[in-house]
C-alpha cells in the first residue's frame, strides 16, 4: 500500500505498528495461535528489515571503495608508477564517469 508523503521508512514504521496491535487484539480475544504466528511473522519482518540496511550499507561501503581505487589507478600513471594505465584507457572509463557506466 503506496501512501502519497511517506518514506519506505515511515511505511514500514506504521506496517508495523499495525502488525503489533493485531497481535494484542489476537490475544485479547484468546486466539493464541493467530497471535503467536503474527508475532512470528513481526519478528522475522523486522530481521529482514534490519538485514536489508545492513546490506545496503556494505554495498555503499564497496562501491566507495571501488572508486577509490579506480582513482588510485587513474593517478598512478601520471607518477608514471603503473602498467595498468593501457587497460583502463581500454575499459572506457573517464573520470567523469567514475564507477558507474
Amino acid at each position: 500500500m503506496r501512501v502519497p508523503g511517506l518514506t519506505t521508512s515511515a511505511r514500514t514504521c506504521r506496517e508495523q505498528k499495525t502488525a503489533q496491535k493485531q497481535v494484542k487484539e489476537a490475544a485479547k480475544r484468546g486466539d493464541v495461535a493467530s497471535a503467536r504466528l503474527l508475532a512470528k511473522e513481526l519478528v522475522r519482518t523486522r530481521k529482514a528489515t534490519t538485514q536489508l540496511y545492513t546490506h545496503k550499507a556494505h554495498m555503499i561501503a564497496m562501491g566507495t571503495q571501488l572508486q577509490e581505487q579506480l582513482a588510485m589507478v587513474k593517478v598512478r600513471p601520471a607518477a608514471g608508477v603503473c602498467d595498468l594505465w593501457p587497460l583502463v584507457q581500454s575499459s572506457g572509463c573517464s573520470a567523469s564517469q567514475g564507477v558507474h557506466r
